[in-house]
């Protein structure tokens, strides 16, 4: 947990540095732009720790059930 408190502290400090069109910039992930890459970290982070917390996680039945990952980013 260290590691990724350490991590997590130094996305914020790159992320809080980027001006609002910088968030539209393509990353090496073809057709994926750093909102999307947060994005995704973000999902995969919550994702994670339900299964820490809970030993399992309804976010994948939550989007289903939306309809949207939209409301997801």
């Amino acid at each position: 947990m260290v590691d990724f408190r350490a991590e997590t502290v130094a996305l914020d400090g790159l992320l809080a540095s980027l001006k609002p069109e910088q968030w539209q910039l393509a990353t090496p992930a073809q057709g994926w732009d750093i909102r999307d890459s947060v994005t995704h970290l973000a999902v995969s982070n919550e994702l994670a720790l339900d299964c820490v917390v809970t030993g399992k996680s309804d976010l994948i039945d939550r989007v289903l059930a939306s309809g949207s990952v939209e409301e997801y980013e």
